[in-house]
């Protein structure tokens, strides 16, 4: 994926970027940064690791504990928020103190229902709105940071 990275920065015409990645993304970031070292200008790897084999396992009793907590069905947003509460109490850090508040706002959330904006239409049809063959992208050509388009 690393190398699918720089082959999109090679249709560009981009000799180097600035590279962002999250948890696996982050490990495909440092990949390309270790094998493309000139393509990288800078990487910002988060909630990542180097490989999968560093950074210590939970132990089995907190598996136990989240696998009980959440093998519970939620009927309603207050179950939802006490679920969240308690699966943040169980995998936070002693070190930080834990906003059970928003926590718990973020567990109702997740059951209320939300209504869906409307679909946007697109000026052209879809067939036109592909990238051409071998280009990923038919808009943007200028260099990172550059606010150019073309």
């Amino acid at each position: 994926m690393a190398a699918d990275a720089v082959a999109v920065l090679d249709d560009l015409g981009w000799e180097s970027t600035h590279v962002v990645g999250s948890s696996m993304g982050g490990m495909i970031a440092q990949a390309m940064a270790i094998n493309h070292p000139t393509r990288v200008r800078t990487l910002t790897s988060l909630s990542s690791t180097p490989s999968v084999w560093i950074g210590a396992r939970p132990p089995r009793k907190l598996l136990r504990a989240m696998n009980a907590i959440l093998a519970v069905p939620v009927a309603d947003a207050d179950q939802a928020a006490r679920r969240e509460v308690a699966i943040y109490r169980l995998m936070g850090s002693p070190g930080f103190p834990l906003d059970e508040e928003m926590v718990a706002e973020t567990g109702c959330l997740c059951l209320t229902p939300r209504r869906r904006p409307p679909a946007v239409s697109h000026p052209r049809p879809a067939t036109q709105n592909r990238f051409p063959s071998g280009s990923a992208s038919t808009t943007y050509r200028g260099a990172p940071g550059s606010g150019s388009a073309g």
